[in-house]
C-alpha cells in the first residue's frame, strides 16, 4: 500500500472540520455495532451527510480512517494521563488506586468501540505500513508516560525508563486486547486490571513502598 494511502488530511476551514467530525463521529456508531469490513464508505458517507468524494478527499482510505479514529482516542488518554498525574503520587498504594481507575475508564472506552481495535489488530497484521505508522502514532503516548515516570524517579526501583515505560504499554495493551476478544471478560474485568495494577506497583516500587 502506498504511504500516503494512510495519511487523513486535515481540514483548513471551518467547514471542513465540521465534515471530518460528522465522518468520525458516524464511522465510531457504525464500529460500535458492525465490523470494519462490513461498513462501506457509501453508507458511512451517507449516515455523515457528506459526498463520497468528500470522504475520500480527507481520508484516501479505510486505513487512514482507522488510524485518524485510534489516534483521537491516544490523544484523549494522554490527554486524561497527563491531567490526573499532574501532581505525581508517592506510594505503591496511591500509584495503584490512580492507575486501576485510569485503566477502567480506558477499557470502558474501547469497549464502546471494540471494533475499531479489532481492525487495528486486523490492519496492523496485514500491513507492514500500517503496523509502522501505527508505532509511530503511539509515540507521543510512549513520550508522556516516560515523562511521568521521570517524575517518580527518585521513588521508583532503579532502572532504565525507556525500558520500564515500553514494558507498561505492552503490559496494558496485553490486558486491553485480552478483555476485548473475551465477551465476559468485557462484562468483569475489575480482577484483570486489579492483578495488573498490582503488578505495575511491584514492578515501579522498591518493596515496602
Amino acid at each position: 500500500m502506498d504511504a500516503n494511502l494512510l495519511q487523513p488530511k486535515s481540514p483548513t476551514q471551518e467547514r471542513g472540520r465540521t465534515r471530518v467530525n460528522q465522518i468520525r463521529d458516524h464511522a465510531l456508531a457504525l464500529l460500535a455495532q458492525e465490523d470494519i469490513d462490513n461498513i462501506s464508505i457509501s453508507e458511512l458517507a451517507k449516515r455523515a451527510s457528506v459526498g463520497v468524494g468528500t470522504f475520500y478527499h480527507y481520508y484516501p482510505s479505510k486505513e487512514a480512517l482507522v488510524l485518524d479514529l485510534r489516534g483521537l482516542i491516544l490523544q484523549e488518554t494522554a490527554a486524561s494521563l497527563a491531567d490526573e498525574f499532574q501532581a505525581p503520587v508517592t506510594t505503591r498504594k496511591a500509584f495503584t488506586q490512580l492507575f486501576k481507575s485510569l485503566v477502567h475508564r480506558w477499557i470502558d472506552a474501547l469497549i464502546d468501540v471494540k471494533n475499531l481495535e479489532r481492525a487495528v489488530w486486523s490492519y496492523a497484521y496485514k500491513n507492514p505500513q500500517f503496523a509502522t505508522a501505527l508505532r509511530q502514532q503511539e509515540e507521543g503516548l510512549r513520550a508522556l508516560v516516560l515523562g511521568i515516570l521521570k517524575t517518580y524517579q527518585d521513588t521508583l526501583r532503579p532502572a532504565k525508563l525507556e525500558t520500564v515505560t515500553q514494558s507498561l504499554i505492552i503490559w496494558v495493551d496485553g490486558t486491553m486486547s485480552r478483555i476485548l476478544r473475551d465477551a465476559t471478560l468485557q462484562e468483569n474485568h475489575e480482577w484483570l486490571v486489579d492483578e495488573l495494577a498490582r503488578m505495575m506497583g511491584h514492578y515501579l516500587f522498591e518493596d515496602g513502598e
